[in-house]
């Protein structure tokens, strides 16, 4: 009877001993802390060792940048252009994974500092697990405004995420049913911009915009949008999507009108499977200047 009871009390204390260890990681959950601190390793080295230097360590081979109004190959461009005179730090405070752990972005306030100015903005990478386990990004966009926001959120695993398997779909259909969607919203958005964002943003979507704090969730970029021209067309350049098929990002080029002129800009989208439909997650969108005039022949 004793025994018994030394093995019932035994028993209860080993059930509360497991109850209070911490849940072991899913695994995605370890990717996505990889990837977010990557980002935060890579602003370390822009502050230490300045912008050339970091971006070229943590660019993939075949990364993109956007530079003077265009998109480039990064590596090459980085690598052909000096260290700006200027101090560039970032954080991370928004973040997503696809669920098979190789595709992931993230997104959060900058700070560019040159002489006594200091100039505000948010980033936006799409990162990409390498073959070496490393976390390096393939593409980099932003907007700038002008007051800090103040935001320094802490990004989390979306809420019931968890490991996946690779998609049975071959990669290359995969990327053309994003392609396709990414085309498919730019005509909408030609019928009517507000509309089209709304019916396909997700309810945690981020907008980027020039000149205005970070649209965070449906709501937000409800009122953004008010502000949009009422038509605008785009079409994408490229993008990439996970072996899960769950997670991909666009890039490419918008035209509107502004006025009696025609206006241009460029793009990066951040697109999510949800139950089956892909929706927008994230996007930046910055006007480009048109390039300047000819110069007048000589006489």
């Amino acid at each position: 009877m004793r025994r018994s009871l030394v093995i019932l009390i035994l028993s209860c204390l080993s059930a509360l001993s497991l109850s209070a260890m911490p849940v072991p990681p899913n695994g995605l959950e370890t990717d996505f802390r990889n990837m977010v601190e990557t980002e935060r390793a890579f602003s370390k080295l822009s502050e230490q060792k300045g912008i050339k230097d970091a971006f070229f360590t943590y660019i993939a081979d075949d990364g993109i940048l956007f530079r003077g109004g265009q998109f480039v190959k990064g590596k090459a461009w980085t690598q052909e252009h000096p260290n700006p005179p200027v101090g560039l730090i970032w954080w991370p405070t928004h973040a997503g994974i696809s669920s098979s752990g190789d595709l992931g972005w993230t997104t959060g306030p900058y700070e560019l500092k040159q002489g006594n100015e200091t100039g505000h903005g948010n980033f936006m990478t799409v990162w990409k697990k390498q073959p070496d386990g490393n976390w390096r990004f393939v593409i980099d966009f932003g907007n700038d405004y002008a007051t800090p926001t103040g935001d320094k959120g802490t990004p989390a695993l979306r809420p019931g995420q968890t490991r996946a398997t690779a998609s049975k779909t071959d990669p290359a259909a995969l990327k053309d049913s994003l392609l396709a969607a990414d085309r498919d919203f730019g005509q909408a958005t030609g019928k009517g911009t507000a509309a089209a964002y709304l019916a396909r943003l997700a309810e945690d979507g981020v907008i980027l915009r020039n000149g205005a704090h970070p649209y965070m969730g449906r709501e937000a970029a409800r009122g953004g949008l008010e502000k949009e021209p009422s038509a605008m067309t785009s079409q994408p350049v490229d993008g990439g999507v996970s072996a899960a098929g769950d997670l991909g990002y666009t890039y490419g080029q918008a035209e509107w009108k502004k006025g009696d002129a025609a206006a241009k800009g460029s793009y990066m989208r951040i697109w999510e499977k949800r139950e089956g439909e892909w929706k927008l997650s994230a996007e930046a969108l910055v006007e480009v200047a048109p390039p300047p005039p000819p110069a007048p022949a000589p006489n």
